[in-house]
């Protein structure tokens, strides 16, 4: 479609190629259906210890700023893939592997699998890179960076306010997975979280630790959440949580890392309309340290800017 030509036979080696503009040299080709995609995949889980059920996009389709998804659910085809897999308490181990340009709502389909898994579109080396983390030779590292929301959460497509919508994290939006939300195959203790105010800074520390074959690469979050009341002449509503920082910490496989690291305290600033600058909040600020903007590990509220 996208060349203008069409397929032609090759006279003196019989090959096809794309090389003619006139519809009348073209080569007339008819589809004979060995199996149906659903058939051979019946016939690959049959008796199988393991299954992975690959789903998502081909990046070209309907991958252009002027075209738009219809539904935020799996295709059709994808949707009977995974229906396929086997149900629980089978002998067979269960994966559900995305490789999409976008999020899903998965519905019940978030459940049909022990392990769901998500990844972009990436390079040559991303076959092998997604075989070593399914096997355990590499511990998963990823955080979403944007809400997987139900569909039911989305608003009118031309609504361009995400404050009034609240089409977004910062404003409640339910989420089936939540604004960074990243998992491990074994999971990383977080202990002894610190929040504190010194001047213009805020302070976050926490000890990160594991007992497990594998490194691993926490994200840890810091959001805030803050009183409208603490603004002055900001319109619209203050975002309820907001992300202002985060930290990549490096974990050893047995062992811990305490974690330190700080965030100037005017990343809190909101625009004034009526003065026309940013203003800082004085009152109702509450710091989170936290995995995801789902899953909070520690809060500290401050009552004034400086602690």
């Amino acid at each position: 479609m996208a060349s203008g030509c069409w397929v032609r036979s090759e006279r003196q080696t019989g090959k096809l190629i794309l090389g003619t503009s006139d519809p009348a040299d073209a080569l007339p080709l008819t589809w004979h259906a060995i199996s149906t995609r659903e058939e051979q995949a019946r016939r690959a889980v049959d008796g199988a210890d393991l299954v992975i059920a690959v789903v998502g996009n081909e990046p070209h389709v309907n991958g252009r700023e002027t075209e738009d998804r219809t539904s935020l659910a799996l295709s059709d085809p994808d949707r009977r893939l995974v229906e396929l897999l086997p149900e629980p308490g089978s002998r067979a181990r269960t994966a559900l592997l995305l490789v999409s340009s976008y999020p899903y709502d998965l519905g019940v389909h978030a459940d049909a699998a022990e392990a769901v898994l998500w990844s972009s579109h990436a390079g040559a080396r991303q076959g092998p890179a997604l075989a070593s983390l399914l096997l355990g030779h590499r511990e998963f590292s990823g955080r979403l960076a944007q809400s997987w929301v139900r569909e039911s959460a989305l608003t009118d497509i031309l609504e361009y306010d995400m404050i009034t919508s609240g089409a977004t994290y910062l404003y409640d939006q339910p989420a089936q997975f939540a604004f960074g939300h990243g998992l491990t195959l074994a999971p990383t203790q977080w202990t002894h979280p610190s929040v504190e105010v010194n001047g213009d800074e805020i302070q976050v520390a926490i000890t990160l630790e594991r007992n497990a074959t594998t490194t691993a690469h926490e994200v840890v979050q810091v959001y805030a959440s803050t009183d409208s009341a603490s603004y002055t002449g900001v319109r619209g509503a203050v975002p309820l949580l907001r992300l202002i920082g985060a930290h990549v910490a490096h974990v050893p496989a047995s062992g811990s890392a305490r974690v330190t690291f700080t965030i100037p305290w005017s990343l809190l600033r909101l625009w004034s309309d009526s003065g026309q600058v940013f203003t800082e909040a004085w009152n109702g600020v509450t710091i989170h340290l936290a995995r995801s903007a789902g899953s909070l590990v520690c809060s500290r509220q401050f009552t004034s800017a400086r602690g």
